[in-house]
């Protein structure tokens, strides 16, 4: 389960859904169109009220989501990386490494370094 923190308007149970299916499924493959059509909207209405309801992009979202539970990983086992980035639902190391560092500031590998010798 995701450490990233889970926010929105309860007056928008759409989002609210969305919300859970990228919480519970950011493993898998998740489109934008995907999720819109599971809440009923096009996805052009869908991103523009998901922006608008959670405070950042669709994509940025389902980013966050996964570079938070390979951060967790990262630092609770001994998993190789690339096991976590593929676990973790990105597609490819590249774009898991590019986008690691993008949100963390750090390469996976120095994360994991970092926090092993930062924690008690």
């Amino acid at each position: 389960r995701s450490d990233v923190e889970i926010t929105y308007d309860p007056i928008d149970p759409q989002m609210g859904r969305a919300l859970r299916y990228v919480a519970e499924g950011y493993s898998n493959e998740i489109s934008q169109k995907q999720v819109a059509n599971l809440v009923g909207l096009d996805p052009a209405t869908f991103s523009r009220r998901f922006k608008r309801t959670v405070g950042r992009t669709f994509t940025r979202h389902v980013q966050e989501t996964r570079v938070a539970e390979a951060a967790r990983r990262l630092t609770d086992s001994t998993d190789p990386i690339t096991l976590i980035a593929f676990e973790s639902g990105f597609g490819n190391l590249a774009s898991f490494n590019r986008v690691f560092l993008q949100l963390k500031g750090r390469t996976p590998s120095e994360y994991r370094a970092f926090r092993r010798r930062h924690t008690i």
